[in-house]
């Protein structure tokens, strides 16, 4: 009975003191006398001024820290914060060390980051160093997880003060986030892994990027990384991945590069280029919408496309392909199939804006460009194969370009010259012919047919050619079996060139 009362009386006695501590804990002068000892405490640690408003310590694990601010070591204001509320497992921490906060949450965040110059240490340097252990031959293990951070109404701003500020443009020496807000649960952190899902993070940044929403899932370790539902929200354009996965292999702590390996799975998006502005400004004007779709796996050396579709609202502009590339460190080798490559001349005229290069004039002439079939590089050589449409008519080519060496087949019922090459003397041209030469078409060889070709009023039918063209003169068969006459050489002809443009006589040698 004796024992009872005495573990009755002990218990009680424990209960009070908590319930005096914790009434005591909730007096305003109390609140304010321990603000100002972990001021002391955690400014000597810094070795820097440090200021705390107010502590509110709740139910057995819970604190709230009120009127932040933490001075640099040139006595500017650094880190503030309205409010800084956290809940931590204590009974957790001192059984395993592992630090477990079950929620967080950091209201009115202020942080003014600077460097004075590229090479000097930026004002929060001594804060990471006095926080760092002086103890260099032993290693404590981190064990950190976050069931709950919210950050309300904060903001960052950095400065390299030596460099140039670029207006209107993002600038990674200059950087400036404001309306910050954020929602994060840290499952895990420790030395070799990472489990963090972004439930959403949105900011404005003073350049003009405004982010309405980041969110993700990752997970990481020393072999694979696994990214998942990936969302990316700007002020007119999203960005969605259902998964990317990357495996590699760490040696000494750096990247093996030729370990990498990763599959980027249901990529979609709707791009505003314009969004995008402060990162590139040409993309200003480029107010027009972009669907894209994606699905690729690739390692260091390759890529295996196994979708790509890009389209404006309209589809006047669409690529829709699938292939892959190959010896990438090196000389890359590529195939790619097209259902289809469409190309507006309006897409034509802002690739020209952008790159600020001048259209080639020919590109400029045939206007809206539709193509279906193949293009790949292999063994040096460039191949196309396929369907080319144009406003200046349509043909199946199969080309092969291989330095300056070409040869191809053509094939057309309708390709008007005059549009092409900007010049009235022609007109259509019909042909079914395989040529081969080079690039600067000083020798060329013909065999074929042509079924109609417009020149000076005039249009020449049944053409047959089977022959060579090479300074300037022309070798082989030449046969023309035209309504208004027939006409079969086989020989030389020289001066080529400028009889066609009426400035010689055309010199012959035929039987």
């Amino acid at each position: 009975k004796k024992l009872r009362t005495i573990i009755r009386w002990g218990v009680w006695t424990i209960a009070g003191l908590y319930i005096t501590t914790i009434v005591l804990l909730h007096i305003p002068a109390v609140q304010t006398f321990l603000a100002q000892q972990v001021s002391d405490a955690a400014g000597n640690k810094l070795g820097t001024e440090v200021r705390v408003g107010r502590i509110d310590l709740g139910f057995i694990n819970r604190f709230v820290l009120d009127d932040i601010l933490i001075y640099d070591q040139s006595h500017k204001k650094m880190l503030s914060a309205s409010r800084v509320g956290a809940r931590v497992d204590l009974l957790h921490l001192l059984r395993t060390g592992e630090i477990n906060i079950s929620s967080a949450q950091v209201f009115g965040l202020q942080a003014e980051l600077y460097k004075k110059s590229k090479d000097s240490k930026p004002n929060y340097q001594f804060a990471l160093d006095s926080l760092a252990s002086k103890d260099t031959t032993s290693h404590t293990p981190l064990h950190l997880s976050i069931n709950s951070l919210v950050i309300r109404h904060g903001r960052i701003k950095y400065d390299c003060l030596d460099s140039p500020s670029t207006p209107n443009q993002l600038n990674l020496n200059h950087i400036n986030l404001s309306d910050i807000s954020s929602y994060l649960i840290l499952h895990k952190l420790n030395d070799t892994s990472v489990w963090v899902d972004l439930r959403t993070l949105s900011f404005k940044e003073a350049a003009g990027l405004e982010v309405k929403q980041l969110a993700f899932d990752l997970k990481a370790n020393q072999q694979q990384a696994t990214l998942r539902d990936f969302v990316f929200n700007s002020t007119n354009s999203k960005i969605g991945l259902s998964t990317l996965q990357i495996s590699y292999k760490l040696n000494n702590k750096k990247l093996d590069i030729n370990s990498l390996r990763y599959d980027i799975k249901n990529f979609k998006a709707l791009i505003q280029p314009s969004d995008f502005t402060s990162i590139f400004p040409d993309l200003k004007a480029l107010t027009a919408s972009y669907t894209a779709s994606l699905d690729v796996q690739g390692t260091s050396r390759s890529i295996k496309v196994k979708q790509i579709n890009i389209a404006d609202r309209s589809f006047s502009t669409q690529i829709r392909a699938k292939g892959w590339v190959s010896n990438l460190q090196k000389k890359p080798t590529w195939d790619f199939s097209f259902s289809p490559l469409k190309i507006s001349s309006n897409t034509l005229q802002t690739v020209a804006k952008l790159t600020h290069k001048p259209l080639p004039k020919v590109l400029n002439n045939i206007g809206n460009v539709y193509y279906h079939g193949t293009f790949a590089h292999t063994a040096g050589k460039y191949i196309a194969k396929g369907q080319l449409k144009t406003d200046a008519g349509a043909l199946r080519l199969s080309t092969v370009i291989h330095g300056k060496n070409i040869q191809g087949t053509i094939n057309t019922t309708g390709l008007n010259i005059a549009k092409v090459l900007d010049n009235n003397d022609f007109g259509n041209l019909s042909t079914n012919i395989k040529v081969e030469g080079n690039t600067n078409l000083s020798h060329i060889v013909a065999k074929g047919d042509i079924s109609s070709f417009y020149y000076k009023g005039y249009t020449y039918k049944n053409i047959h050619l089977d022959g060579s063209y090479k300074n300037d003169i022309f070798t082989g068969k030449a046969a023309i079996n035209d309504p208004n006459g027939r006409l079969d050489i086989d020989g030389k002809a020289a001066n080529v060139m400028a009889f066609i443009q009426h400035k010689g006589k055309l010199s012959t040698d035929i039987s």
